[in-house]
């Protein structure tokens, strides 16, 4: 038992994958779907809004857990330090949620298909990711979880469209 410890320590060194990774707080799910459903309080000092659509989930399992971050102090895998979290059931293989209420300025966002709805990301016996992760960037790196300049994009728009497409 004691190899198998310094095997996965062996692999978070090298390859930044750690086993508590993308873990998330245990959201309460009933309240998460409604805010996602609403599409978030909407204010009259709106600046921007982002509609986000994350495509090529393999089923209709579980929960996508969506975090947006306006600073890279804890991203990708600390949601209590997102500016935002949410988690919505997925439908015909896609996720859509929309947030409002945004300040116009750089962002990235963080997600994870919880199939089993346990709370964080579940990895094989190596630390490689067993369900559904993705970020706000298409050129992301394969052995390590992205860095927040590296999946960061500038929120300008009144209304701005982003779609992830997620990774197993």
């Amino acid at each position: 038992m004691q190899a198998g410890n310094s095997f996965k320590t062996l692999l978070t060194l090298l390859f930044g994958i750690s086993l508590s990774a993308f873990s998330w707080q245990a959201l309460p799910v009933r309240a998460a779907l409604d805010q996602a459903a609403s599409g978030l309080e909407q204010s009259p000092s709106t600046s921007a809004s982002l509609h986000l659509t994350v495509e090529g989930l393999r089923n209709n399992k579980g929960l996508v857990r969506i975090s947006l971050f306006n600073s890279e102090d804890g991203f990708p895998e600390d949601n209590q330090k997102a500016l935002k979290v949410l988690a919505v059931a997925p439908k015909g293989g896609k996720a859509q949620v929309a947030f409002g209420s945004l300040p116009a300025g750089t962002y990235a966002i963080a997600l994870l298909h919880d199939e089993n709805e346990n709370g964080k990301m579940d990895t094989n016996l190596v630390g490689y990711p067993k369900e559904g992760w993705g970020a706000s960037a298409d050129q992301l790196p394969t052995f390590r979880a992205p860095r927040f300049q590296e999946a960061a994009f500038e929120l300008k728009e009144p209304q701005q469209q982003l779609t992830i497409r997620i990774r197993y």
